[in-house]
């Protein structure tokens, strides 16, 4: 499993030895998926979660009282899901969550 996810993430052509933005790091990643990556600051009591819609756009939705770098670390965990093609499930009612 380790070789597949290392594979995914190789895939992706990340520039090598630059820093990269975590917006730079949406941008790439939604190029390779061909889908819009955009994340959403919320209050959303939990820390975050991705949902994936059908007209082909992923949304990061994250707690917005969270600090940068904890928020960071949340859209990075977010973004694993995504290379990792974890497969949606619908857990919460969706129009329950109110964005801006």
């Amino acid at each position: 499993m380790e070789h597949r996810h290392e594979t995914r993430i190789q895939a992706l052509n990340l520039p090598a030895r630059r820093r990269l933005s975590v917006t730079r790091l949406c941008d790439l990643i939604g190029r390779d998926r061909s889908r819009s990556i955009i994340v959403i600051p919320t209050h959303i009591n939990l820390d975050g979660i991705w949902l994936s819609t059908r007209d082909g756009v992923d949304c990061i939705a994250i707690e917005s009282r969270l600090s940068p770098v904890h928020q960071h670390g949340v859209v990075l965990h977010q973004l694993a899901h995504v290379i990792c093609d974890h497969k949606e499930t619908q857990v919460i009612n969706l129009e329950a969550i109110k964005l801006p």
